[in-house]
């Protein structure tokens, strides 16, 4: 058979008119996308391959002061601070100053982006940033108050605690030295002033830990907390020998934590189990895990005295106390507001649930997956 015959040729005007059409919606596009970049809240600039200036956008004039066309070429880096073009070269993220529009500078996080043309070649960059000059300023001033506590720090663990020693110390004297001769009553009220100034030298000690977490702790790795159990399983070992105290615990996960902050948050909950334990009835701890939406939830659960509901939130509060100084073997009442502390700054929460008084206690937190 004979071949088909050629498609027919387009006439020229038809042509033209579609190749004009087609540039239209490619400039139109090209408008639209200019547009969208202007009206964005973060800074943009635009590079070519050589790092010439191709526009910037709305963000970038106002804060800077300096019009588009003064922009183009290398006249976008005469607003960057000379120190900082450095940092600028190559993709991915950069912080520096931008000199503002009142002569200032602003602390900017850039990120920055290869654009490519339809084959994959690289025809320039992309880079959007944003004013993180207040997040700068909080951290030194963050970093400050951390100098500050630092040195309150060192003046409850030396200057407040050496004339506690001494108090206690002189009390021990006279009482040896006058032991015979004083009476009865006498006695009594020095072993009141010893036991004060314990108990004021183990209040500035919990209290200097508390201060600690955070910025003390060990720096964050992946902490595999079925690990992290099994020692502090160790640590309470005479306690728990003592009372007949029982823990069971399913598959724990491994987090992104300080060692040990999450060793102290596992000590003094199992502690807290065992100190508010049924009189007669050997403590029980029951430790499970649950996978959420972006974080585990580790419940500790104990067969204890419980708590009314009135006191769930109290509980978690620095120095407060439910029950009197004598009883459950005293305490500064410190210990769940360390666990608070430690819990919330890995970006967790903490909360007690309890069916009433003598039916145990679930004391659950989460911690980031």
């Amino acid at each position: 058979p004979a071949p088909p015959p050629p498609p027919p040729t387009q006439p020229r005007a038809h042509r033209d008119r579609n190749r004009r059409t087609v540039e239209a919606q490619m400039l139109r596009a090209r408008d639209h996308y200019l547009r969208v970049l202007d009206d964005m809240p973060t800074l943009v600039r635009r590079l070519d391959r050589d790092g010439q200036c191709l526009n910037v956008n709305a963000s970038w004039r106002t804060l800077t002061g300096i019009a588009a066309d003064q922009a183009l070429g290398d006249g976008w880096l005469r607003a960057i601070h000379p120190d900082d073009r450095d940092a600028l070269a190559g993709d991915g993220e950069h912080e520096y100053r931008l000199m503002r529009a009142d002569g200032g500078y602003a602390w900017i996080h850039e990120v920055t982006r290869p654009l490519k043309d339809q084959d994959g070649h690289d025809i320039g960059v992309l880079a959007s940033g944003i004013d993180v000059t207040q997040s700068r300023e909080f951290q030194e001033k963050l970093q400050q108050s951390n100098a500050e506590l630092e040195q309150f720090a060192y003046v409850a663990s030396h200057d407040m605690r050496e004339p506690l020693r001494m108090i206690n110390s002189y009390l021990g004297l006279i009482e040896r030295r006058l032991g015979a001769d004083l009476p009865a009553e006498i006695h009594e009220f020095l072993a009141f002033a010893r036991d004060g100034a314990m108990r004021m030298d183990k209040l500035i000690l919990d209290l200097l830990q508390y201060s600690r977490i955070g910025r003390m702790s060990a720096p964050r790795t992946m902490v595999d907390l079925n690990e992290t159990l099994a020692e502090a399983r160790a640590n309470l070992g005479l306690a728990m020998a003592e009372q007949g105290a029982g823990i069971e615990a399913g598959a724990l996960p491994t987090v992104f934590a300080s060692p040990d902050d999450m060793l102290r948050l596992f000590q003094n909950l199992i502690a807290n189990a065992i100190k508010y334990r049924q009189p007669g009835v050997p403590p029980q701890v029951v430790i499970a895990a649950q996978r959420q939406t972006g974080a585990w939830k580790i419940a500790v659960s104990d067969n204890g005295i419980g708590i009314s509901r009135e006191f769930f939130d109290r509980i978690f509060r620095i120095f407060q106390r439910l029950h009197g100084r004598d009883e459950h073997g005293g305490g500064s009442g410190i210990g769940l507001s360390i666990c608070k502390k430690i819990v919330e700054s890995h970006g967790g929460r903490i909360w007690v649930d309890s069916p009433g008084p003598n039916q145990g206690s679930v004391f659950s937190f989460t911690l980031p997956a």
